[in-house]
């Protein structure tokens, strides 16, 4: 039987192959709800929670100055986020989608390529995303020995982005402007030569 104890994830956002220490601010992330336990099948089909207007229940968060942010009163269930948008001067990546299941107040990690779950520190797409478990306060935890002391700690995921700009889509609007821009060009020019052309003849 499956706990109503809500819990919290935070998301911290850094320079990918940097350390932890180097924060990345702006960065927009979004949550979803699933509706059943598909990641845990790689082949599944994702159904999300919707609301009474059938439209799929989305929450938003950016991260702060820290480069941190928190997703809170996450009840039983599986959930998708998702990188939205990147922080300026960095490259959104496509395959910064990652899934996990909150059950009985603990937070386990879902591996979508493989449906694998973890509950332990694991790394995936090529390091960009990192899973760390929450850890609880010696003090409230009577199994951890009192010569030890863990921080408390929300489950974490840390997420890397590449510094850099999105380059135009082949076709797309950043190509068509210059392809437009040279046209203007080569007319002003032709234009030009017809002009000297013109003006040879009158004299």
């Amino acid at each position: 039987q499956y706990s109503e104890i809500s819990k919290e994830i935070d998301v911290l956002k850094v320079e990918k192959g940097k350390e932890v220490s180097t924060r990345l601010p702006g960065a927009i992330f979004e949550l979803r709800k699933l509706e059943d336990t598909a990641p845990a099948n790689p082949g599944g089909t994702l159904t999300y929670v919707e609301n009474d207007n059938d439209e799929v229940i989305v929450t938003s968060k950016t991260t702060d100055a820290d480069g941190k942010l928190t997703f809170d009163h996450l009840t039983y269930g599986c959930y998708e986020i998702r990188e939205a948008a990147p922080p300026a001067g960095y490259i959104l990546s496509e395959k910064v989608v990652f899934y996990f299941r909150v059950d009985g107040g603990s937070v386990t990690y879902i591996d979508k390529g493989t449906g694998n779950p973890s509950m332990w520190s694991q790394a995936s797409n090529n390091d960009t995303i990192y899973f760390t478990p929450a850890r609880t306060a010696a003090e409230n935890d009577p199994a951890t020995p009192e010569d030890e002391t863990v921080e408390a700690k929300n489950s974490e995921f840390r997420v890397g982005n590449t510094p850099g700009t999105a380059l135009p889509n082949t076709g797309g609007p950043g190509t068509s402007l210059i392809y437009l821009f040279g046209i203007m060009l080569t007319g002003a020019a032709g234009t030009g030569l017809v002009m000297k052309r013109r003006r040879r003849l009158v004299r």
